[in-house]
């Protein structure tokens, strides 16, 4: 398979270990709506990170709402005239409805362009790493079957954990009942949450962000052979707590790689600025 052969589709909640990497002309990365009650923006630099109120109140409604099907229809036709085989990559489709507008605008186009759409069922540095193998996999001449079962052996070796003080925010999304979010907030809870079919599942509860990096350190024990961990830190983190969880990692895990983004507009949007999250590739056969 020649580089022109495919080509990757992908939402703005990917994040990558490197911002550049080999092959990543290959990406189309397509964005979201943002806005609240008043207005929606396509602008990614309308909404900045450090600028979201860490509670989000009655009046200010945080929206992100997929690119609708026209705008798929239109990227996938635009891009067929270059490459014969569309991988179309997206977050879990029960956070956000990406892929299902994606789904339907490939279906509209079935028999005419080759698109394969697949639901990640992660998100953030998740995504992006399994962006970046169908990248690897592209410049390595994978037909498109080879990468299309990679990618399906892959996605059940990501974990991701998603800790948010932010409760609004959940809320707003529909992933919390609102009396949950109050009462959590009052009572200083803050839950960690992981993806289980691509499904925001709880797992823990803590007292303090300092706990959360304890039960991450606990999580990441489980593991016996990881390949990748990536960290993504809030919009306020403590560098301390950063620093003594970075070195755990380098020190136990020595031939994982390891990154650090910081939180995204979507993300924030999503689960609140203040959340953190961590994305673990387990290794495998390559």
């Amino acid at each position: 398979m020649t580089v022109k052969d495919a080509c990757i589709v992908t939402d703005a909640s990917a994040q990558f270990p490197k911002p550049i990497f080999p092959g990543s002309n290959l990406l189309t990365i397509v964005p979201f709506k943002y806005g609240c009650e008043e207005k929606t923006v396509r602008d990614p630099d309308a909404v900045k990170v450090n600028e979201l109120p860490e509670i989000v109140p009655e009046n200010l409604y945080p929206l992100l709402s997929p690119p609708d099907v026209i705008t798929f229809r239109n990227i996938f036709i635009q891009l067929s005239q270059q490459y014969r085989t569309i991988f179309a990559i997206f977050l879990s489709n029960q956070v956000c409805g990406v892929y299902s507008n994606a789904l339907e605008a490939a279906e509209a186009l079935k028999g005419k362009i080759d698109i394969q759409v697949i639901d990640s069922m992660t998100t953030s540095v998740g995504l992006g790493l399994l962006i970046q193998k169908v990248i690897e996999s592209i410049l390595a001449g994978n037909d498109a079957d080879e990468i299309h079962l990679k990618i399906r052996n892959m996605i059940p070796r990501l974990y991701t954990l998603i800790c948010t003080p932010s409760l609004s925010y959940l809320h707003r999304n529909r992933f919390l009942e609102k009396t949950q979010s109050i009462i959590s907030e009052m009572l200083g809870i803050i839950p960690i949450y992981t993806f289980e079919e691509g499904r925001l599942t709880p797992i823990e509860k803590v007292n303090s962000m300092h706990q959360a990096y304890s039960f991450y350190q606990e999580f990441l024990e489980e593991f016996e052979n990881i390949e990748h961990i990536a960290f993504v830190q809030s919009i306020k983190p403590n560098f301390n707590d950063i620093k003594t969880f970075s070195d755990f990692i380098i020190a136990t895990f020595p031939d994982a790689t390891f990154s650090k983004n910081l939180i995204n507009v979507p993300m924030s949007l999503l689960f609140g600025p203040q959340s953190n999250s961590l994305i673990i590739l387990e290794g495998g056969l390559r």
